[in-house]
């Protein structure tokens, strides 16, 4: 519960899009979204409800919080006065299904008052940075049996079909080396591109960085005041973080960052590695945009394009301070130290974008009230304060203090929901993790204990997933009571979700 402000709140709108570390957070507001390239690897987990949708039980680690909240839409109401960039909080006290006690969650999400009558983006000077190499010629939809190289070549297309005559474009491509064949031509000369990429076909290997300093040397001649400098790059590279050849990119990425030339990564059929998208979101300027099907294309450049390019806000810092009354359990979306959760958490984003088509993820932190609260009064629960420039550079900061309403039972029967938003977060937090340990019970693990994967069900192990699972159906269905289904173009129900849940455990099996 919001009790205070101090100073002005920030962007108004629903909510932000996570990174990870896994973050990913959403904003939102009159259609409009904020998402912080920085929606990482981390929010997407198509791959888990493929296998799952295909009869299988799925790698426990592709299962995650914040990739299955990012499938649903939180958004949050825009608080009255809010600012451009705004934080909204959230509590509930529920007995959460796989903890012994109950808990107190908090649900922090970002939103903004740009609408898409508001935002335009500003002329651009844009480098196309295109993978012809010869691993583009996998296909990406298996289906009709396109590759990913024409799936780029489509998506170039609708990028073209976005830009004006006040922008310029230029094109690399790399195959078995970096060529340059489109120099500041204006935006509405778009078949000056087409014609460049015409007879365009996959083969060879050079690297990615190779293509993109050309292309960051390139954008840097054509450099205006009234303009902003961007390269798209579209690739299928599979970096892993701390690879050399990933900390080549994000090198490079960081210098020209320092320039002021921003990069938006577009990962073609590929999860890019794990922990990169991470990296790629913490350099200024920089986002990781997943282009996995012809759906993700349109919506990418269709509906998103001005804001992919265009950031909103800068050097964002969420803070969030949880009183030593409170015992930290875990948190989603947020930043945690390698040596565990601390009653202070701050998240870093260095650059935050606009999402036009939906409000996607939230981020959650979940605690538990020591022997020292009296739940029969007001509980305080914590201090969440946002600091952030605005797209004129100038700084804006706001502080917002959580607390639980008197009268809590320590049973938490009945539960607290301070709205449908934090009771609808936590039903799918409660999901994600029934899912995810239920598949780490059919491997044999915790990942903890045993971090390699091995792929093999365990016997045992899928007894103990089945009779997770059938416990957790009748939890889902009376949590779930009284929510809307939520389903939608841009979201998915909570009746998609529970089916998923099924699903699983027929998969398993007798």
């Amino acid at each position: 519960m919001v009790t205070s402000w101090t100073r002005r709140n920030l962007f108004p709108c629903p909510i932000l899009s996570l990174i990870t570390v896994s973050l990913v957070l959403t904003l939102g507001c009159d259609g409009l979204t904020v998402i912080g390239v920085t929606p990482g690897n981390a929010a997407n987990i198509a791959d888990a409800r493929a296998v799952i949708e295909a009869g299988g039980v799925p790698n426990p680690r592709a299962i995650t919080v914040e990739g299955f909240v990012a499938d649903h839409d939180l958004t949050a109401p825009t608080p009255s006065g809010a600012n451009t960039l705004f934080t909204t909080a959230s509590l509930g006290w529920n007995q959460d299904f796989d903890e012994l006690t109950p808990l107190i969650t908090i649900q922090l999400g970002l939103g903004t008052t740009f609408t898409q009558q508001t935002f335009h983006r500003r002329a651009l000077n844009v480098g196309l940075v295109i993978d012809a190499t010869a691993s583009m010629n996998q296909a990406l939809d298996a289906r009709t049996g396109t590759s990913r190289l024409e799936a780029v070549l489509i998506a170039v297309d609708r990028v073209l079909a976005q830009l004006d005559s006040p922008d310029l474009v230029s094109l690399i491509v790399f195959t078995s080396r970096s060529a340059t064949l489109v120099e500041g031509v204006p935006g509405d000369e778009a078949l000056t591109v087409k014609e460049a990429l015409d007879g365009l076909f996959a083969g060879g290997s050079s690297p990615l960085t190779d293509a993109m300093q050309d292309a960051y040397e390139t954008v840097r001649q054509f450099r205006s005041a009234a303009r902003m400098d961007r390269l798209l790059v579209f690739t299928d590279a599979q970096l892993s973080a701390g690879s050399g050849p990933a900390n080549d990119l994000i090198s490079l990425m960081e210098t020209y960052a320092a320039d002021d030339i921003g990069a938006t990564i577009f990962a073609v059929g590929t999860d890019f590695g794990e922990g990169l998208g991470d990296q790629i979101s913490q350099v200024r300027g920089g986002n990781l945009v997943y282009l996995n099907d012809y759906a993700g294309i349109v919506e990418a450049f269709d509906a998103q394009f001005d804001s992919l390019v265009t950031p909103v806000a800068t050097d964002v810092i969420i803070s969030t301070s949880i009183p030593f009354t409170l015992d930290m359990v875990d948190a989603f979306g947020v930043p945690q130290n390698d040596g565990g959760l601390t009653h202070t958490i701050e998240l870093n984003l260095p650059t935050l974008f606009l999402n036009t088509v939906k409000s996607l993820g939230a981020m959650f932190i979940r605690v538990r009230p020591g022997a020292l609260v009296d739940l029969a009064k007001t509980t305080d629960v914590g201090t969440v304060s946002l600091a952030y420039k605005d797209d004129a550079g100038q700084p804006v900061s706001a502080t917002a203090h959580l607390s639980l309403p008197a009268g809590m039972k320590r049973n938490a029967s009945p539960p607290f929901f301070e709205n449908d938003l934090v009771h609808r977060g936590i039903l799918l937090v409660n999901t994600a993790l029934a899912l995810k340990h239920a598949c780490e019970d059919a491997y044999g693990l915790p990942l903890t204990a045993n971090p390699t994967f091995v792929g093999a069900l365990n016997s045992q192990g899928v007894a103990q997933a089945t009779q997770r699972l059938q416990d957790f159906l009748p939890y889902f269905d009376q949590l779930a009571a009284g929510l809307a289904d939520g389903g939608s173009d841009t979201s998915r129900g909570l009746s998609d979700e529970r089916a998923l849940t099924a699903k699983l455990l027929t998969n398993l099996g007798p």
